[in-house]
């Protein structure tokens, strides 16, 4: 939940560059799913 809360503070200051770095934290999130489903 910390997460969430960065990325909604951050939103508040820099909206362009948050959702850049929201975009590459979710596709690290659905890669790190991918390989958890693989290695199962």
């Amino acid at each position: 939940m910390d997460i969430l809360k960065c990325i909604y503070e951050g939103s508040k200051r820099a909206p362009i560059l948050n959702f850049i770095s929201v975009f590459k934290t979710e596709m690290r999130f659905k890669l790190v799913v991918i390989l958890m489903f693989f290695y199962r």
